[in-house]
């Protein structure tokens, strides 16, 4: 999603519009790909992009009433009902397809039925999406992109200013989704029924579209994505176990009332040895292995939620607190406490890691301002960064800013001749989190921890004392841009 750097700190009624207009091209990006038939994976790219658009527009009624109608969000959900059969169709289909390995031949002939009547259903929804929708859904994003694109402003300069930072009002609506999302899970256990879970897992995407925004903003938020994203997941598979049980029950019921249509007409025409055959032979070995599969699926999803996420779980519980805390007015200090280790080795990492990143970083030529440019790469995603540190040793100084990779681009030719490439390893511990620095350009291993104040007690960890040389906080040659140099 391209959005201004500062979009957290432009006012919330300009910041909704720009990422709802991000979320329309991105739909059309989609829409246009639903004419290529090789291409799988569009029809479900599209309802996705209408799924988020359809939700941000709902989040930010306010900010947006009198340009975004109720009547709109209604045409949203309408168009994302129709190319719900079609989806519906090919996540059957697929998980079929998956089972089809472990049948014996006598179950192959139900599963063959079953995967002939999705794809004429699948072909069906196609042509119904292509027909209809794509027109509708033209027609409706042209229209709210042209009421969306223009912001007119009235302000009273005879009333009190307000705070309407983006990220204040997104903090607001994180703290009360993330709420419901908890009362929901507080409610939940191993007998729910599948509306409960369904409710609990709109709720938890609905969330994670809410905070996607400031992901390359606020480092809490990418952790309320991820959460929100785990759980989104798992209650999809068992929303997916509830429809194919459905579609097996509605199968087992058809292929019955097909199989006695079909004896009927051959003892009518007259062939009552085919008409035989005909009753011996039954799809029903098959689905009924297949509903025999599905049940044992849908059981171990459901111990995986039991013990990992009802009763709530506490890293989204405190990822939204960050969060909060990360948006709160005043809550970018740009003061920077941290002590710094030489380490003789790499400390043994397993089951301790919270989350990995690779670093490359540059420093620009100056003499006494030293800019940074920085690309994070984790999990298949790139962030840009620009920064500039003053001082030196435990307490410095640090104003950083999101960047574009066209201005990462254009700059990092500056730095050649001062640059690090390292790995980073992020160790929660206690209520501090060090940072492992495995460099990949040269032998040489780091660790760094921030303190919430100078003189703060810090007692080294078992796991990474005995490999501890010596503290390095502020010594010659262990500062970013000296290493790179």
């Amino acid at each position: 999603m391209d959005l201004p750097v500062d979009v957290l700190l432009r006012p919330a009624g300009e910041a909704v519009r720009r990422i709802a207009l991000a979320l329309i091209e991105a739909a059309s990006s989609a829409e246009r790909r639903l004419g290529d038939a090789d291409d799988a994976e569009a029809l479900h790219d599209f309802r996705v992009a209408l799924r988020r658009l359809r939700s941000h527009l709902r989040v930010w009624r306010e900010p947006l009433r009198g340009v975004v109608r109720r009547k709109d969000r209604r045409r949203l959900g309408d168009l994302q009902d129709r190319t719900g059969a079609g989806r519906d169709a090919e996540v059957a289909l697929a998980w079929v397809g998956a089972q089809l390995e472990g049948l014996a031949a006598e179950h192959r002939p139900g599963a063959d039925w079953l995967g002939e009547r999705l794809r004429s259903r699948q072909s069906a929804a196609l042509a119904h999406v292509d027909a209809r929708v794509r027109g509708r859904f033209r027609s409706l994003a042209g229209d709210l992109t042209a009421r969306l694109a223009i912001w007119t402003v009235e302000r009273d300069l005879r009333e009190e200013a307000v705070d309407d930072r983006f990220g204040a009002a997104l903090a607001s609506s994180a703290r009360e989704q993330g709420a419901a999302l908890g009362e929901l899970l507080g409610g939940l256990d191993a007998s729910s029924p599948a509306a409960r879970l369904h409710a609990t897992r709109l709720a938890a995407k609905r969330l994670r579209y809410t905070v996607e925004p400031a992901r390359p903003y606020a480092e809490p938020a990418r952790e309320v994505v991820r959460c929100c994203r785990q759980l989104q997941d798992l209650l999809g598979d068992l929303n997916d176990c509830a429809n194919l049980a459905e579609l097996l029950d509605a199968a087992i019921a058809a292929t019955a009332t097909e199989r006695a249509d079909r004896v009927r007409e051959l003892l009518r025409a007259g062939f009552p040895d085919r008409a035989r055959r005909e009753g011996w032979f039954t799809e029903w070995p098959g689905l009924l292995e297949l509903a025999a599969a599905l049940a044992a699926q849908r059981g171990e999803l459901l111990a995986e939620l039991e013990s990992g996420w009802l009763g709530g779980r506490e890293e989204l519980s405190t990822a939204l607190r960050d969060l909060d805390a990360a948006l709160a007015p005043g809550a970018q200090s740009d003061e920077e406490i941290e002590r710094k280790f030489l380490l003789r080795a790499l400390p043994p990492l397993a089951g301790r890691v919270s989350e990995s990143l690779e670093i490359e970083q540059g420093w620009l030529p100056g003499d006494r301002l030293r800019e940074r440019v920085r690309v994070i790469r984790e999990a298949g995603e790139a962030r840009y960064l620009r920064c500039l540190k003053l001082g030196r040793g435990e307490r410095r100084f640090e104003l950083e800013e999101a960047t574009s990779q066209e201005v990462f681009s254009g700059l990092w030719p500056l730095t050649r001749g001062c640059r690090l490439h390292k790995r980073r390893h992020r160790v929660p511990e206690g209520e501090l989190v060090w940072e492992v620095d495995e460099f990949l350009d040269r032998e040489l291993a780091l660790a760094e921890v921030e303190l919430p104040a100078v003189g703060h007690p810090l007692e080294l960890p078992a796991w990474l004392e005995p490999l501890v040389v010596r503290e390095v906080t502020g010594e010659a040659g262990f500062s970013g841009s000296e290493l790179g140099r």
